[in-house]
């Protein structure tokens, strides 16, 4: 796609089995899912063909609100076609045909084949190449379209719950099919042929009066009753079917769709398309917002129960961590600012379970953040989320809600989700930013990460976190090792988005907090925890208080005057591109008000 809505220029593969799209709001989920919805469904031949200029509604859906200096604006379907013959007629490279749409700002469309050469808006065959090929298309292939908005009183609801019973009715009562004709379907032309016949017997007398009316002579005989056949009884019996549902003592009498929840209502339409499917042609089915009025536990079934069947393509857009806990890797592409990051394809299924697993829990909603912060464990992500927290309620910019933290599993944990949100997208453009934070205790184990991840770590940076290790084990002057910290940090902050703290995160957390701040954080520790400082930050390094919820409490109550340096310049290297949040970060720590 390019330039169409809010598309700049961006592509997307749509294989066999899920896509789940994963994006926030105004990322351009839906209006990739509308602009194939009206290529496929809703634009007419003529508009197409450009003969007929497009509606306003159409100019709304296709153009794009920002200026495009008169660059084209085009939606390309890459079509894969099996006979090598007809592939000839359409594509000149022997691969794949390419189905070009092109719209102007005059209102014009415009369909062609192959890309784009000049003179092509007065070439007449290719026009006409490329309509032909819509049509098989749109023969060959049913895509359908749920929308967001669901409930059983919906015109969508019905036409759904119509059409699929006319699908079923019509492969057992019309039998279309070859083979031997199910019962159902001798039953139906016996009953219609009943019903044909009580009629005609019913409405003879009406011939007879009618004739008392007519001069002799002028109608020597006629028929009359209704001309009806089992095709028309099928439109009939679709008309009238309606669902009633019981689903507890309370309504054991059964009750309408309508009258049942919103969460049963939406899963209602989106169990009636699937059951409706199309039988025949390659299926499209487009989903958004499946989760929208459900349970986090029906979430999850719903998640399971989407899984397409063999040789079909369900395409999702969700906002739900749940739906991607229980999608595989290679099925989760991220949306971004009108922009699709499909994960780069892996070397070795191993790879790729590693990845799948790791896209649950934590990982599942890391999949929705714009800025992710990397640290060992859940102590460390608890006391940074809380400071987060402050900052977005303190009103200190906009877009922090879209900011994550996720504990790796300890300081050997970072290469594995390294290689994971470095899947998507390339240096320079990626969906998400990261950053790394670790204790200077695990500087060499970080250094394996980013190795294990393909990041160069240059000499001088391995150097000077070999200058950290030796100086912890060498149990010198903790002020030795905060400048070997120190100095590692100026080198890696920016090339590898890293940072060490020095001393655990106890001590980088209380290294300037007052002493009334440690008595008060003491007393709501309980348990003995000591008043000073340094006793206090030694208490809770103790593996006997080491429950996380002592760092939450501490990201809570810190003073934003008392934040320590370190920490301040992990929040500022997280916060990146929040220009706004970063000023009042600073404002805070300087004792201003914001």
């Amino acid at each position: 796609m390019v330039n169409l809505r809010g598309f700049k220029e961006t592509s997307i593969e749509l294989g066999d089995g899920l896509t789940l799209l994963v994006g926030p709001n105004n990322s351009g989920k839906t209006s990739f899912l509308r602009l194939l919805n009206w290529l496929f469904n809703e634009a007419r031949i003529e508009t197409l063909g450009g003969e007929v200029p497009i509606t306003d509604d159409e100019s709304d859906l296709l153009l794009p609100a920002r200026p495009t200096r008169n660059q084209a604006r085009r939606l390309t379907l890459e079509v894969e076609i099996s006979d090598r013959r007809t592939l000839r007629r359409y594509a000149q490279n022997g691969e794949n045909a390419e189905l070009r749409m092109t719209a102007w700002a005059n209102g014009e469309v415009r369909l062609n084949v192959g890309p784009p050469r000049r003179g092509e808006a007065n070439n007449d065959r290719n026009r006409d190449l490329a309509m032909t090929l819509l049509r098989e298309l749109r023969d060959s292939t049913a895509f359908t379209l749920i929308p967001a908005s669901r409930d059983a009183a919906s015109e969508n609801f019905h036409e759904a719950l119509r059409a699929a019973a006319v699908a079923k009715l019509e492969k057992q009562a019309l039998h279309t099919r070859r083979g031997r004709a199910p019962a159902q379907s001798t039953r139906i032309r016996r009953a219609v042929d009943e019903v044909r016949e009580i009629s005609a017997e019913l409405v003879a007398p009406l011939w007879e009066e009618m004739t008392e009316a007519i001069p002799p002579g002028l109608a020597q005989s006629a028929q009359l009753g209704p001309d009806i056949d089992a095709r028309h009884l099928v439109g009939w019996l679709a008309d009238r079917t309606v669902l009633r549902l019981v689903t507890g003592d309370h309504d054991e009498l059964g009750v309408g769709a309508v009258e049942v929840g919103s969460g049963l209502q939406s899963l209602l339409e989106l169990a009636i398309n699937r059951a409706g499917g199309s039988e025949g042609v390659d299926w499209i089915l487009a989903i958004e917002e499946p989760e929208a009025f459900l349970h986090p536990s029906a979430q999850r079934t719903l998640a399971r129960l989407l899984r397409p069947a063999e040789g079909s393509r369900l395409i999702v857009s969700t906002h739900s961590p749940l739906l991607v806990d229980e999608a595989r890797f290679g099925e989760v592409v991220l949306v971004r600012n009108h922009h699709f990051y499909e994960p780069r394809p892996v070397s070795e299924e191993r790879r790729a379970e590693i990845n799948s697993a790791l896209l649950t829990g934590y990982g599942a909603e890391m999949a929705f953040a714009s800025s992710l912060l990397l640290v060992e464990g859940d102590a460390d992500r608890l006391f940074f989320e809380r400071l987060r927290r402050r900052l977005a309620a303190d009103g200190a910019g906009q877009g922090l809600d879209r900011l994550y933290v996720l504990p790796v599993g300890g300081k050997t944990g970072f290469g594995q989700w390294l290689n994971l949100v470095r899947s998507f997208g390339e240096v320079g453009n990626r969906p998400i930013r990261y950053f790394v934070v670790a204790d200077d205790d695990g500087a060499m184990d970080v250094r394996r990460g980013f190795l294990d991840a393909g990041l160069t770590v240059g000499s001088k940076t391995t150097s000077l976190l070999q200058r950290v290790s030796k100086a912890i084990a060498d149990k010198d002057d903790p002020e030795e090792v905060r400048k070997a910290v120190a100095a590692v940090n100026r080198q890696a902050r920016r090339p590898l988005r890293f940072q060490l703290l020095a001393g655990e995160l106890e001590t980088a957390a209380l290294r300037q907090a007052s002493d009334e701040t440690c008595a008060s954080l003491a007393a709501s520790f309980g348990g003995g925890a000591p008043t000073e400082r340094s006793a206090l930050i030694a208490w809770l390094r103790n593996k006997r208080h080491k429950g996380t919820w002592m760092r939450a409490l501490i990201g809570d109550r810190l003073p934003w005057t008392e934040l320590d340096r370190s920490v301040a310049g992990v929040m500022t290297a997280w916060m990146e591109g929040h220009k706004e949040a970063i000023a009042n970060l600073k404002r805070l720590r300087d004792g201003e008000s914001i």
